[in-house]
């Protein structure tokens, strides 16, 4: 996602090898490492160690009021100001949900019915 005044905001799609130069989100030291690959152009340096993106939210605000990148989910709602670009080289995440069967948490089967019942919705439409 880029702001809609950035040069590539119009572009078609965009290889993530042509961001290299650009100022990418810092997500928490502690994060996986296969997720930040991911999500942050490969080998990106990050704007600020001092700025930890912890949220979805703060990622889209640092790279609308401060100009850093950051991929986004493409279903994402984006706030004004700020584009999709799609990423040609950038293959799908899937996205897995498991939990113990013998977990007895209300907490969790309302959300796993809520996560089969979106899936469902988005799947037929």
């Amino acid at each position: 996602m880029v702001r809609d005044d950035d040069p590539l905001a119009h572009a078609t799609s965009v290889r993530i090898d042509q961001l290299s130069e650009r100022s990418w989100i810092c997500l928490p030291p502690d994060t996986d490492v296969a997720w930040v690959a991911y999500w942050t152009g490969l080998g990106a340096r990050p704007a600020d160690v001092d700025q930890v993106m912890r949220t979805i939210q703060e990622c889209l605000h640092a790279v609308l009021w401060n100009g850093q990148s950051a991929l986004a989910p493409v279903d994402q709602l984006l706030p004004a100001g700020l584009i999709v670009v799609p990423a040609e080289d950038r293959k799908p995440n899937d996205l897995v949900l498991a939990w113990r069967e013998t977990e007895a948490s209300p907490l969790i089967r309302s959300f796993v019915e809520v996560a089969c019942q979106v899936f469902a919705r988005a799947l037929h439409g």
